[in-house]
């Protein structure tokens, strides 16, 4: 099966002081803006709009924000283009801060999965209390909004991290966990969160730093990400060919708002969607968002390919190939007793959630269908299954 190749990796974001070209209408820099400490790894770019809303200066204490009254300057992360950068999936955001003479309900932080159209989770301080707080369709609704013991909101220096994990939930929509923590340098890392949410409004958008009735100086700033995949999902079923049962689901989703078939991630699926979906028509299609896929559909051999990834496995214990089985283009046949699949590291279970579908038929009480070596539990084999 040909399929599209995607490499997963993780950016790791700090900021020094170096300016350099135009990409965009408003100033902007590329790197990191520090107090000294760098911490390189994936250098990006910084940008605004000439908007009149403050002042953005990059200084030896980092990058600071000094609004204009009842103004909220902010600063957005580029993409080669010089667009907003768009990101989706499990995001890590860590800055140190510090706020300067704040007013009534001055605040700070950071805006993500953020949209040009006004919508965002927003996530920071409000004088003394941390904050995470949702913007949608015009409404504002704080999530949660708990104090910080022992913390001035007046040249105090701070830790933020909000900690972004997406999962399925029991009815199989996509949806995340927001985590924020706070520290104060020299400290480590709490155990526990602060703020723990569970949210499905938005699934992918900007980051964005901003203050709003106060000065704020960011000492520097992390993201561990993974961007937007480069391919749109458009193989809605996983058979790994873009054909008629895509398109009904499609057209059952039509002007509404599902994320699962929203390819262009508009809130709406329309003719946009449509488009996307038939330049892949009756294509071979793998779904850019998989670490691994072993489609099985080999006639021979002990060898079972990944068709998006670099993680073949190795089949053992004389599993027989069936081509003229299973869901699609064939299967692999186990005995029960001894038969297995094994294949190198895919995912460390340890960075967070993820999620394994296999097509099966037969099997009994007790069998295993998948498990991990070396971990809690050491059994790792697939057995005992007759084709699909």
């Amino acid at each position: 099966m040909n399929g599209q190749r995607t490499v997963k990796y993780v950016l790791s974001i700090s900021l020094v002081i170096l300016l350099c070209g135009n990409l965009r209408a408003g100033p902007t820099f590329r790197d990191d803006f520090s107090d000294g400490n760098v911490q390189d790894g994936a250098p990006v770019s910084w940008g605004w709009d000439d908007d009149g809303l403050g002042e953005r200066l990059v200084t030896p204490e980092g990058f600071r924000l000094v609004p204009n009254p009842d103004m909220i300057p902010s600063a957005v992360v580029l993409d080669d283009e010089g667009n907003d950068a768009l990101y989706a999936g499990n995001v890590m955001i860590r800055m140190q801060l510090r706020m300067d003479s704040p007013l009534d309900w001055g605040n700070t932080g950071v805006y993500f999965r953020a949209a040009r159209t006004g919508d965002w989770y927003m996530a920071g301080i409000i004088l003394n209390q941390l904050f995470l707080g949702r913007l949608n369709n015009g409404t504002w609704t704080v999530l949660s909004q708990p104090t910080i013991p022992g913390f001035s909101p007046t040249g105090q220096d701070i830790i933020i991290e909000i900690d972004v994990t997406d999962f399925t939930n029991a009815t199989g929509q996509r949806t995340s966990q927001l985590e924020v923590y706070c520290w104060f340098p020299g400290q480590t890392k709490p155990a526990q969160p602060r703020i723990s949410v569970v949210d499905d409004t938005f699934t992918q958008g900007t980051i964005v730093l901003y203050a709003q009735r106060c000065s704020v100086t960011f000492r520097w700033v992390e993201v561990f990400t993974e961007p937007t995949p480069t391919e749109p999902v458009v193989d809605f079923n996983g058979d790994g060919t873009v054909d008629i049962d895509d398109l009904l689901r499609l057209i059952e989703s039509w002007g509404q708002d599902d994320p699962t078939v929203d390819i262009v991630s508009d809130g709406v699926v329309d003719k946009k969607d449509l488009e996307v979906l038939m330049d892949y028509w009756q294509q071979d299609v793998n779904d850019p968002t998989l670490a691994a896929h072993w489609a099985l559909d080999e006639t021979e051999g002990s060898v079972a390919y990944d068709s998006v990834g670099l993680t073949p496995g190795t089949v053992l214990g004389g599993a027989v190939w069936r081509p003229d089985a299973g869901q699609l283009e064939g299967a692999l046949e186990f005995d029960g007793v001894d038969d297995v699949i094994t294949a190198g590291a895919v995912v460390n279970p340890s960075k967070g959630p993820f999620s394994v579908l296999a097509w099966v038929k037969g099997g009994a009480p007790g069998q295993v269908i998948f498990s991990q070596t070396g971990g809690v539990n050491p059994t790792s084999r697939i057995r005992g299954l007759e084709p699909a």
